[in-house]
């Protein structure tokens, strides 16, 4: 890791900075034009998974979000206030508890998605079709890159867990 190019460091480091930028961009615009309420990127994705994921439990969240259960416990306790999840006995057991999005929640999931398409056509009608072009090229390389990022990941849980155990 200490032998990393500092010319590609400072270009991965651009790039990370910019991709953030851009999402924040995206996300304020869609919220601006929907007049969506304001969620963290932490409540955004816990919101996303528990619609994707039928009875998902809150471990389960935690492991896909790759948070401690506290920080999970927190971010739900919000989007709860929100009206937008609620926690309730699973069927199967009536012990454990599983998350489910309220009708709201759905609402919301749905407007943000539809917002945010619009606010990124909109925004790449302002583009020249050389431009888009470039950026949709981009897109294996971008797969390719969350994939390794999500290796670097699991390495690091791995790792960490590893020393936890005092291997």
């Amino acid at each position: 890791m200490g032998d990393t190019d500092p010319t590609l460091a400072d270009q991965a480091s651009e790039f990370a900075e910019v991709l953030g930028y851009l999402w924040q961009e995206a996300t304020l615009a869609t919220r601006s034009k929907g007049g969506l309420p304001v969620l963290p990127p932490s409540q955004a994705l816990a919101l996303r998974l528990v619609i994707a994921t039928e009875g998902l439990t809150p471990t389960a969240l935690a492991a896909e979000m790759r948070l401690s259960r506290p920080m999970v416990s927190e971010v739900l306790r919000k989007l709860e206030e929100q009206g937008l999840v609620e926690r309730r006995r699973s069927r199967l057991d009536g012990r454990s508890v599983v998350l489910s999005a309220t009708d709201r929640g759905h609402y919301v999931r749905e407007s943000f998605r539809s917002g945010i398409s619009a606010a990124m056509s909109e925004a790449f009608e302002s583009l020249s079709a050389r431009d888009i072009q470039r950026i949709m090229r981009s897109m294996p390389a971008l797969d390719q890159l969350q994939k390794h990022l999500s290796g670097i990941a699991d390495r690091e849980e791995a790792a960490a867990a590893a020393r936890g155990r005092g291997a």
